[in-house]
């Protein structure tokens, strides 16, 4: 009989990080099969998403974060660091990345079909042909 992870879903990419490499509340850029991530730790605990503003495509491992606020490098536009919520366009927010902590280690598994090159529908938004 095979054993059956119980920390891993079929289908995801997942990336191990010793939780002593990611820096202490500085955006941390992490890249794997093509896909950048954006890692943050706090007190809060860590976080990560998309390494793309979905306003204009910057990475926002390149933003600063001040009160729990990440500000994207490009055009300014802010982010909720623990919800990922736009905080000057609400119907925005960025694709989450779902951290595990295991002893010092981090798990970051994520499907990269979420990731729609940069941007990530809103809710009751859908794409459309330019």
């Amino acid at each position: 009989m095979i054993p059956i992870r119980r920390d891993y879903i079929t289908g995801m990419s997942n990336i191990k990080l010793r939780i002593a490499d990611v820096p202490f509340e500085i955006p941390f850029r992490i890249k794997h099969d093509g896909v950048a991530i954006v890692v943050y730790q706090s007190h809060e605990g860590i976080r990560a998403y998309e390494d793309v503003c979905p306003h204009a495509a910057w990475p926002l491992s390149s933003g600063l974060v001040c009160n729990g606020v990440l500000e994207c490098p490009g055009h300014g536009w802010e982010f909720n660091i623990q919800t990922g919520q736009c905080l000057n366009a609400p119907v925005y927010c960025l694709t989450p990345v779902n951290v595990r902590v295991d002893g010092d280690s981090v798990h970051l598994d994520y499907d990269p079909s979420t990731f729609r090159n940069g941007r990530r529908l809103a809710k009751n938004e859908t794409l459309s042909a330019a």
